[in-house]
């Protein structure tokens, strides 16, 4: 019996250890992401109306070409993404789309749980956001088809770099190149993302800290966003000036001076 109470209590010991483990915690939720896809997959669902959309614009894009993809959907990223999954694979534009849903949703609850972690510190419990996240309502829509989980996920994920480097005493470029590379990835999903990346290095300029390395992370910010922006902006410009139109909406949109009011 003595033998018997001691390994339970080891085995609890053990667990105790890995939900207090930041990695362990992570792979934990990225295998309970995958499983629910996996059955969520297997159930079956009807297909959204915002995913036949999208899987249309995916098969115009591999029958016909960008031009007639875009006549359906004028930004195509997520079409371009399931099209190349279906390039790949051969599976059919649905299951293409589930991967691709999968990875969107196991990158948006890894970065929650490692967002939460770096908030809380040592002695926050990695588990809690964890749970949180996979408790969510919007988690049962998690088989439909929207390019906002590839949004969602990847500026979530985004955060994580910009977050080290809020906290950091100095900026680095490594957080400054893995923030912008997980921006461009949300903005392949939504064009919204755009005014995400103009407006985030000003904010750098609120960090705690002396105001010369505010401007220098504000800068660098600001060197690794205006060569791409600018050459975005040219070749929409050149192509199709409504789409260039569609961020100056954005930005009327938000109407900036209600915050810096």
């Amino acid at each position: 019996m003595g033998v018997r109470t001691r390994g339970i209590r080891q085995w609890r010991r053990r667990l105790e250890l890995a939900t207090e483990n930041p990695g362990c915690v992570r792979i934990a939720t990225a295998v309970a992401v995958l499983v629910a896809m996996v059955w969520a997959h297997a159930a079956g669902d009807v297909i959204n109306r915002d995913g036949i959309i999208y899987v249309r614009a995916a098969q115009a894009l591999l029958d016909q070409g960008l031009a007639a993809s875009m006549a359906i959907y004028n930004w195509p990223g997520y079409s371009l993404l399931i099209a190349a999954v279906i390039r790949l694979s051969g599976t059919t534009p649905e299951m293409a789309a589930a991967v691709i849903n999968g990875v969107c949703w196991m990158v948006l609850a890894d970065a929650f749980v490692r967002l939460a972690h770096r908030l809380d510190g040592a002695a926050g419990r990695p588990w809690v956001p964890a749970l949180v996240i996979l408790s969510l309502p919007v988690f049962g829509h998690r088989l439909e088809i929207y390019r906002d989980w590839g949004y969602l996920g990847f500026g979530l994920l985004a955060c994580v770099p910009l977050l080290r480097l809020w906290q950091s005493g100095r900026a680095r470029w490594r957080d400054v190149i893995a923030w912008f590379a997980a921006m461009l990835v949300a903005l392949s999903f939504r064009i919204e993302a755009a005014a995400l990346i103009v407006l985030t290095p000003p904010v750098l300029l609120l960090r705690p800290g002396p105001w010369l390395e505010r401007l220098r992370a504000a800068g660098m910010l600001a060197a690794i966003v205006l060569g791409p922006a600018l050459l975005l902006g040219l070749a929409l410009a050149m192509r199709d000036p409504v789409l260039l139109g569609k961020f100056a909406d954005l930005l009327t949109y938000a109407d900036l001076s209600n915050y810096l009011a």
